[in-house]
């Protein structure tokens, strides 16, 4: 008897959650707060892939903060410059390895 009120109560807790989940809503703006998240995600990936300082601190505020293995930089200037020194010192340890 308790197995079997389990496996209803179990299935009625599936039930509600999938209902609940159909009952989303999104305002109008969802779709181009989505694209645009997704477009500024594609920047950053391409900038990090292609090594495009410049590009790649375009993805951050006017006074964004780059947290990284090499540290903090602070603003978006900085950026561009600690990223164009850790792509000389990443071809300067590929020149030295072949």
């Amino acid at each position: 008897m308790i197995r079997k009120l389990s496996w209803l109560l179990g299935a009625v807790l599936v039930a509600t959650t999938a209902w609940a989940a159909t009952r989303a809503t999104y305002d109008d703006s969802y779709a181009r707060d989505r694209a645009e998240i997704e477009d500024l995600q594609g920047r950053y990936l391409f900038a990090l892939d292609w090594q495009d300082p410049e590009l790649y601190a375009s993805t951050f505020t006017e006074d964004g903060v780059l947290v990284w293995a090499g540290g903090t930089v602070n603003g978006r200037a900085a950026i561009v410059k600690e990223m164009q020194q850790a792509r000389e010192a990443d071809a300067k340890a590929h020149a030295a390895a072949a």
